[in-house]
């Protein structure tokens, strides 16, 4: 990733736990620039009147929406153009590491399950269907109290870790039982979205311009230049990217360096550990076995 490229679009917050729990109420003044994190996302949107871009689709949200942003997955907020005087944007933002929500298994399920119902939906916002208060807009609630007294009550951390474990299972449960519907994007550019999509399902395969302007039927020109308008990457930025992620999936889960290299689509190792270390402050082999 050249430095223009790292300019327009960067890695923002950290995890170095399990989770952090943020409760914001602030003004969006403009907008915000395209960004990604290494770890997964979860945003309850108590109110604003806020557009959520994420991987070339954007979402008008409204109270209750539950936004869920897999690990890397490219996203921006800006103020929506309906009204623009009330800038405030409240929500409760959890930070939370993949390794986590996959702990904690229950037979072939475990806990991040819903951000891979995301990917297959390819919507990334949820509504509960019942307009009611639901049970999970109140364990956000019972969240919100935690991070707001903090450490003053007895036991702090045990009580906000048990309620944000029952809002995972809650959330996945009611994700599988089909209690809560996949928002629509409001507007997105259809042909980028499909894609990212195919990207995203082909990671391992080999992939170019080329061949992606031949399948999609479009000029590789334009093509590359709605792909960054859209997303805020080149094309080769973006696969580089979601195949390193890959990458350090795999090297956690104890594959071989060579191996890894090999499966996310890179055919040289030097270039592999070249590009690893740029995006993760490490080489591939402190992950991984050689």
């Amino acid at each position: 990733m050249n430095r223009m490229d790292k300019e327009k679009h960067v890695k923002r917050g950290y995890l170095e736990e399990d989770y952090k729990i943020f409760y914001l109420e602030d003004i969006v003044s403009k907008e915000i620039e395209y960004h990604y994190h290494d770890f997964d996302k979860i945003l309850f949107f108590f109110q604003g009147n806020i557009e959520y871009t994420i991987e070339g689709k954007v979402y008008r949200l409204i109270p209750n929406d539950i936004i869920l942003v897999p690990q890397g997955d490219s996203h921006k907020i800006e103020l929506a153009d309906v009204i623009k005087e009330d800038a405030s944007y409240i929500r409760l933002v959890i930070y939370i590491s993949p390794q986590y929500l996959m702990q904690y298994k229950e037979g072939e399920r475990c806990l991040r399950d819903c951000f891979l119902q995301v990917r297959e939906q390819y919507s990334h916002v949820i509504r509960v269907k019942d307009k009611k208060e639901s049970d999970l807009l109140q364990l956000a609630k019972l969240l919100k109290q935690s991070v707001i007294h903090g450490k003053e009550e007895p036991f702090a951390n045990l009580y906000q870790k048990t309620v944000l474990n029952q809002f995972l299972i809650a959330l996945n449960k009611k994700m599988e039982e089909d209690s809560l519907c996949f928002v629509d994007t409001s507007h997105c550019n259809k042909k980028i979205v499909e894609i990212i999509h195919y990207i995203n399902n082909h990671l391992t395969d080999e992939i170019c311009i080329d061949s992606l302007s031949e399948k999609f039927y479009i000029s590789k020109y334009h093509m590359m230049r709605q792909f960054k308008a859209e997303t805020g990457y080149t094309i080769g930025n973006y696969l580089n990217q979601k195949r390193l992620l890959l990458a350090r999936e795999l090297l956690k889960q104890g594959e071989p360096v060579t191996k890894v290299c090999l499966d996310v689509g890179f055919k040289e190792q030097s270039t592999f550990t070249r590009a690893y270390k740029q995006l993760f402050g490490e080489t591939p082999s402190k992950r991984g076995s050689v």
